[in-house]
Formats: C-alpha cells, sequence, structure tokens
C-alpha cells in the first residue's frame, strides 16, 4: 500500500505534516547561523526548509530518488548557494562526518540500526522522531515494565531526554502508534569501545531478563548472583562486565 507521497507503509515509513511539531524538533536542536547539521531523511522537506531558515548548512540524506529529484527542484537555489548538500544515498551507509546536530523524523522499522550508527559521527547533539514505544524503551529505568536492552545500550551510548509525544494525526498516512521526540547527546564518560566489547553480555543477560544472574552467567561475581538483569543499572551491568572477566 502507498500514499500520496509514493512511499510505502509497510517500511514504517510515515510524514510529518505538522508544522509545529516540526519548528520544535528545530528548536530542541538548536542549530546556529553557520553551524552544519545532518538531517536523516528529508522526504517531502518540512524539517529542510526550517534548518535552513536557522542559517544552518544543511546536509540532508535522502536514499528515495523521488524525493531526491523533488527536493533538487524545490531547494535548487539553496543547492546552488551551497548552504543545503544533498545526498542520494542511504545512512546507515554514508561515511561518518564531524558535524553540530544530526536530526530527523525516522522510519520506524529502522530505528534501531539509526541510532547504533549514530556513535560512528562526531557530533554534539541530535534530535530524533521515533515510535513512542522505542523512544519509552530508550528512557526507562530499571525495574520498570520497559527496561530492556535498549535501554541499557542507549544509556550506555547516550544521554537521553524525552521532549514530548506526538500523536498519529500529526503524519500522513496516519500510523497506528504516536510517535515521540527524543533528544541525544554522546556520552564522554564511557568507554565506547569497551561498551561494545559488553553488548554480547547485555544480550544474554536480557535474553532472560527476569532470571537470576548465577543462572544465566555462571561463575558470576557474588554480588551479582541474586540479582536479575532488568534490576541492574547500565553501570553496574558495565561493571558486572569487569568485574566477569568476559
Amino acid at each position: 500500500m502507498t500514499s500520496g507521497h509514493g512511499f510505502s507503509r509497510k517500511y514504517g515509513q510515515v510524514f510529518l505534516k505538522d508544522i509545529n511539531i516540526a519548528r520544535l524538533e528545530v528548536r530542541a536542536l538548536d542549530p546556529k547561523p553557520g553551524e552544519t547539521v545532518i538531517e536523516i531523511g528529508p522526504g517531502p522537506g518540512i524539517l529542510t526548509s526550517l534548518l535552513l531558515e536557522t542559517g544552518a548548512k544543511v546536509i540532508a540524506i535522502e536514499p528515495d530518488h523521488r524525493f531526491y529529484d523533488r527536493l533538487m527542484l524545490s531547494f535548487r537555489d539553496r543547492v546552488a548557494s551551497g548552504s543545503l548538500i544533498l545526498r542520494k544515498e542511504d545512512f546507515l551507509e554514508t561515511n561518518q562526518e564531524t558535524v553540530d546536530g544530526i536530526i530527523g523524523n525516522i522510519p520506524y522499522m529502522i530505528s534501531s540500526e539509526i541510532l547504533f550508527r549514530l556513535p560512528q559521527f562526531q557530533f554534539s547533539r541530535c534530535v530524533l522522531m521515533v515510535q513512542k514505544e522505542f523512544a519509552d524503551r530508550m528512557v526507562a529505568l530499571p525495574g520498570s515494565k520497559n527496561y530492556s536492552r535498549l535501554s541499557v545500550t542507549s544509556k550506555l551510548r547516550f544521554n537521553v531526554k524525552h521532549v514530548r509525544t506526538v500523536p498519529s494525526t500529526c503524519f500522513d498516512p496516519q500510523p497506528d502508534v504516536d510517535s515521540a521526540i527524543v533528544y541525544l547527546t554522546k556520552r564522554t564518560d564511557m568507554d565506547q569501545d569497551e561498551v561494545t566489547r559488553a553488548e554480547e553480555l547485555i544480550r544474554k543477560l536480557f535474553s532472560g531478563r527476569r532470571k537470576m544472574i548465577r543462572g544465566i552467567l555462571p561463575g558470576c561475581p557474588e554480588k551479582f548472583a541474586e540479582r536479575r538483569a532488568d534490576s541492574l543499572s547500565p553501570e553496574e551491568i558495565m561493571e558486572l562486565y569487569r568485574l566477569a572477566d568476559i
């Protein structure tokens, strides 16, 4: 099934139609004149025009040739001036960049892949629109029903803030779920190479999240033996990783 925009609903792709929500996203990112911002999947360009109004230089990464061609036509003067760079490519495959900000209303189906591609870029702040359930898991606290592997890996990689929930009526076509805006900055107090090495342990722990750690990790340190994975903070999981000498 396709919308009037010419995209398939099965990929979880919906387009924001509420200009006030788009303005809120741009305000959350707060790009300054002269800064460089990557926009992930601009689609029809609702964020693109607002970003350009701030005086920032925009690198818009759009894999769909239909939207790429429309954007080239709509923003031809901006492209000619160099304030907008349009790239017809997939964000998951694009070369890493050093920029001031990253923003995007990203497809639901590849939110995880995009989120964990971000650490390969150097940036100071990022604003993403994701499915509300995904955002709820990103910000969930230990012991809560939404606390998961995604919660731990998100919190180890980023400082995550839930900006606001966005109702499904703000999108075309209207999805069955609400969305949410999240604000991210990179964590600089965590060894990210060590976090990468710990990811297999995190996966293992949350495959049996309600089991005691001793039942998941034989020979685990005594201080964690009677704990359950979903009760451990991200920092405690990293401590467990170090003590278990995995």
